[in-house]
């Protein structure tokens, strides 16, 4: 049977280290489909992350031909909100706030999930409403079937149940008012909350990276140590031998001398004899 990849499933999986998106939860990799088959396709990116087309992505690309040039996003400060023309012309106050795609994500999840929650509890609020407006209307119909009600009581009554009608539906009001400040309170506090949880584990990647540069630029120091003083080491060595076939040389040049020395003192005695003679 074939499993059903539901939107939790996405948001509640890894981010994809290009382009930012949820990754298949079935996969165990890092990286996105998409990102995957680019990559095979046209090699890894060279300056920026996802940049399979020159130093621009792939969707910057696009959004550049679509929307124009970026503005800067309005939460994360970055050169990278893309607005239609149709929105920049707009007047409504959600298409004046610019937001890079990345940040449209977060915000479209923590709004989903604050939506959700708040359905939930207004459908839960709803059904103890209904509940106890049952319980309440019970025992009243009861009374009525046995005593009997005459239609002066029903007037006063509907009245004084329109009289505490008008109180309600004012509470009502003023719980939306109260319920819609603190929905659009808790959009703001869970989005900035999402986003520095997404910077802080785009920041813990950063340093485990610079860790493992760091551990390669110290193993590969401690390589070089080793290799310069085993080079040192044998030029000792040579230096040494060298000095010790040095010295057997001049001993042995010496000796020659002194041999060809006494030689020639032999032979000048000879010469010396002959002559005298």
């Amino acid at each position: 049977m074939a499993t059903v990849k539901t939107k939790k499933d996405y948001h509640s999986a890894n981010k994809c280290i290009y382009c930012r998106e949820p990754c298949d939860p079935i996969d165990s990799t890092e990286y996105c489909r998409r990102c995957t088959k680019n990559e095979q396709k046209y090699g890894k990116y060279c300056q920026l992350p996802a940049a399979f087309l020159g130093k621009i992505c792939q969707l910057c690309t696009h959004y550049v031909k679509r929307c124009g040039n970026p503005i800067t996003c309005r939460h994360c400060k970055l050169k990278a909100a893309f607005v239609k023309p149709a929105d920049a012309s707009s007047s409504n106050d959600k298409k004046k706030m610019p937001l890079c795609r990345l940040c449209k994500l977060t915000y479209t999840k923590t709004l989903t999930a604050v939506n959700d929650r708040e359905a939930e509890r207004l459908k839960k609020r709803k059904l103890d409403n209904t509940d106890s407006k049952s319980e309440k209307a019970f025992p009243k119909r009861v009374l009525s079937s046995e005593q009997g009600s005459t239609s002066s009581t029903q007037i006063s009554s509907t009245s004084s149940n329109r009289k505490l009608l008008l109180p309600t539906r004012k509470a009502n009001d003023i719980d939306d008012n109260s319920v819609q400040q603190a929905k659009e309170a808790l959009n703001e506090h869970v989005f900035t909350l999402t986003q520095l949880k997404d910077e802080t584990l785009t920041l813990k990647r950063q340093i485990q990276a610079k860790d493992r540069e760091i551990f390669e630029r110290d193993k590969r120091i401690a390589d070089l140590k080793a290799q310069a003083v085993q080079t040192d080491k044998e030029y000792q060595i040579k230096m040494t031998e060298m000095q010790k076939h040095h010295r057997n040389t001049v001993d042995i040049l010496q000796e020659k001398i002194k041999n060809l020395t006494k030689d020639l003192a032999v032979c000048s005695r000879k010469n010396a004899t002959v002559k005298e003679k």
